[in-house]
């Protein structure tokens, strides 16, 4: 089963920050989890349903006796940790998102099939296509130019 996260909002806090995100197990909504930012566990509000998504989700993670409730529940489960390190995961990925358009706003950024994941080569040059016809010419077709996937 794919867990995902939808709708993530950020915000700070005297903890640190807090967030709030829709949890989808295979694209449907089974849960709004919170992390007020001021320690301790989650705030999980279960949509009221009974489909085989959810139940899954509690058997998997030892939350079955609270799916039924309508209220906001703080459980300390291991579904806490997954959620947590899903948001942390989508977080850095829109940061490194943010990055790269910004990069991308004065210099030409692409990679080579044999590069590392989230590594750039760079040309200090706005992207123009006699940028992208000079990098074509010199490592061919499998490049992958960062700026035009904006």
């Amino acid at each position: 089963m794919a867990y995902t996260l939808k709708g993530l909002k950020t915000w700070n806090s005297h903890d640190g920050g807090g967030w709030q995100a829709k949890l989808l197990a295979n694209g449907k909504v089974i849960a709004e989890v919170t992390d007020e930012g001021n320690g301790g566990p989650l705030d999980w509000l279960f949509m009221p349903d009974t489909s085989d998504d959810v139940v899954a989700f509690g058997a998997a993670h030892g939350v079955t006796d609270i799916l039924a409730s309508r209220c906001i529940v703080r459980c300390d489960t291991a579904a806490d940790v997954a959620v947590c390190e899903m948001v942390d995961a989508l977080e850095n990925a829109q940061r490194h998102k943010k990055q790269v358009r910004r990069w991308c706003k004065t210099e030409t950024l692409f990679r080579l099939p044999d590069d590392k994941e989230g590594a750039y080569r760079t040309i200090k040059a706005v992207y123009a296509p006699p940028v992208r016809k000079f990098i074509l010419q010199k490592y061919g077709p499998t490049v992958t130019i960062a700026n035009e996937s904006l």
